[in-house]
């Protein structure tokens, strides 16, 4: 069966050469502008205008948009500082209408084939080789070298705004003409027209890969933290029923570049040692997810 727009192949995500290119056309790696100045002997780079600015060199990042800011933290002991203590290091998520902005994550799943949707996207965090262009010297190409993206693999997943509704849903898709597909979810009695986070969720899937869910239950009853350690960032969970063979218009904005995956989620583990790795990285709560998945198996044979 031949490959929709925006479809991966197993085959594909094993193959370095594929895998280098969806870097190089992403637009997140054609579109870095590179600034330097030769006064402060720095060199800033700024993401897509969204205003994110690296300093390199000895100093700390200089962050400032929606992904929040870093904190620094003293620890104390029965109400005084411990002076030889360390520096607790932290980010947050900002808040947008009074409420923060938080992720929730998809298992988008086709009960018929048997098989789990994925998807692939490159992520700036996350350095990866890339091929630098420009009148840049050579020790400044080695360190911007290290802020190119990697591509991630993990489920399909998205910030929820608590205000975002059904009706706005409705309105963002009333061209598609996979409308149907949602007003026959809307009639579902175990769907919750007034969750945000299942809106939320039913938004993010369509959008960035065309699918519309059959049905959409949240199983996760709080906010779980994703790294309590380091960030305030906390997620829901969305299961859906997907038809695999159903697949319409995505509706990502232009700095995205996304592709979906279908495969059973007990391959991916099995599949890790052969992903080239300093190009593509698998998301740690989607190597957990089908690590489990592959373990419940093996024990049910």
């Amino acid at each position: 069966m031949p490959l929709r727009r925006n479809e991966l192949s197993r085959k594909q995500i094993l193959d370095p050469t594929f895998l280098q290119k969806m870097i190089d056309d992403s637009p997140l790696a054609q579109r870095v502008v590179y600034l330097s100045d030769r006064s402060e002997n720095v060199v800033r780079k700024r993401f897509l205008g969204m205003g994110q600015r690296f300093i390199l060199g000895n100093k700390e990042p200089v962050r400032k948009d929606e992904c929040g800011n870093i904190f620094k933290m003293r620890p104390k002991r029965d109400g005084k500082r411990i002076t030889n203590g360390f520096f607790w290091n932290f980010a947050f998520r900002p808040k947008k209408n009074d409420a923060p902005l938080n992720p929730v994550h998809i298992i988008a799943w086709d009960p018929r084939a048997d098989r789990m949707l994925f998807i692939v996207q490159p992520r700036a965090p996350f350095k990866g080789p890339a091929k630098l262009r420009g009148r840049l010297t050579k020790q400044i190409k080695q360190r911007l070298r290290q802020f190119q993206p990697k591509l991630v693999l993990s489920l399909p997943a998205g910030l929820v705004e608590m205000s975002k509704t059904f009706g706005e849903l409705q309105r963002e898709f009333i061209d598609d003409p996979d409308m149907v597909q949602l007003a026959r979810l809307s009639e579902r009695r175990d769907f919750d027209k007034n969750d945000p986070v299942i809106i939320n969720a039913v938004f993010e899937l369509k959008e960035e890969t065309g699918f519309f869910p059959k049905s959409a239950v949240r199983i996760s009853s709080h906010w779980m933290p994703k790294s309590a350690g380091a960030m305030t960032e906390s997620a829901h969970v969305v299961f859906c029923k997907v038809d695999s063979n159903k697949s319409g218009q995505t509706k990502f904005d232009d700095s995205e570049d996304i592709k979906y995956l279908w495969m059973k989620p007990q391959w991916l583990p099995a599949m890790m040692k052969d992903i080239p790795d300093n190009l593509l990285i698998v998301e740690y709560d989607t190597f957990m997810l089908t690590s489990g998945l592959r373990m419940a198996s093996e024990f049910n044979k």
